[in-house]
């Protein structure tokens, strides 16, 4: 999966926008192709949780773009790689 989002990243076109969670965030923050990122905390606590970015193995920086709070309680954050 990490070589094929890497060869749509050297197409011409528009950006690419994966859904998931910290398993699939990682794997392409590891390997450097995340520019932006979308964090939607959700106001459920769930017991031990699990980890946003689990086993990250380097820091990286990050601007915050947006940020909406909805009725709900959902927090939204957009941040964009520094």
């Amino acid at each position: 999966m990490i070589e094929r989002i890497a060869d749509l990243r050297n197409e011409p076109g528009k950006n690419i926008w994966l859904f998931g969670g910290g398993e699939l965030i990682s794997m392409f923050l590891a390997a450097d192709l995340v520019d932006e990122m979308q964090i939607a905390y959700i106001p459920v606590i769930l017991g031990k949780g699990i980890s946003l970015f689990p086993e990250q193995p380097k820091e990286s920086k990050w601007e915050l773009l947006n940020n909406a709070i909805f009725p709900s309680g959902v927090l939204m954050v957009e941040y964009k790689k520094v």
